[in-house]
Order: structure tokens, then sequence, then C-alpha cells
């Protein structure tokens, strides 16, 4: 039996989803601080023109680094938006978008106030 632990990543990369893929238990370990620059609430992601830019996940600052990653609440909602036309706008006409956008467009739709509640 293969068990892995990894942090919680915002839309996680192709590495991470085959630790999950290749285990039989994955654990999510949503108790650990947060780190400020990581992953954790943020994803770079490749433009059209072949630039990498930043999709985030707005948080609130106060006393961030002394909270663990599963108390780091949301500060606001836009970046729903803004992610959600960045991934149609520079994904639209690649092979296999509407199958892998059928699958993951749900989670614009939903309310979360913790930033793991996007990642879980």
């Amino acid at each position: 039996m293969l068990v892995s632990i990894h942090q919680p990543h915002f839309f996680p990369w192709y590495g991470y989803i085959n630790k999950i893929a290749s285990s039989d238990v994955f654990i999510v370990l949503d108790e650990c601080q947060f780190t400020k620059g990581s992953k954790m609430n943020r994803q770079t992601l490749l433009c059209n023109n072949k630039q990498l830019k930043y999709i985030t996940v707005p948080v609130e600052k106060k006393d961030i680094l002394e909270k663990k990653y599963n108390e780091i609440i949301i500060s606001s909602d836009s970046w729903k938006d803004s992610c959600k036309n960045f991934i149609i706008n520079n994904y639209c006409k690649y092979p296999f978008f509407d199958e892998v956008w059928n699958e993951i467009n749900y989670i614009f739709d939903l309310d979360y106030k913790f930033v793991s509640e996007i990642v879980n």
C-alpha cells in the first residue's frame, strides 16, 4: 500500500496529480503553516502569448504567517471570474478543453470561506 501526503496547492501541477493517482491513500496536509509566496493560493498558467501569468486567490493578510493553511480566509470572490475568464480565453482552443472544463468549471460556482475548501 502506498500512502502519500502533501501540502495543498491551488490548481495543482501534473506531478502533484500523478502523486495522487499513484497513491492508494493520499492525505492533504492542510494543518501546515501557510507559506507566503507559495503555490498554496496561487498558480502559474501559460498564456496564449507563451508568457506565464499568476492566478491567485486573494487572502486576508492579518497574522497570515501565524495561521495554519486551513485557517486562511479568502478576502474576495474576485478571483473566480478572473480565473475562469483566463482559463477560457487561453485554453479554449486546446484539444480536450471541453472535457476538462466540464470537470472543473463547478469550482467557480461554489462559495468558499477558506482557501483550503477550494483545494479539498
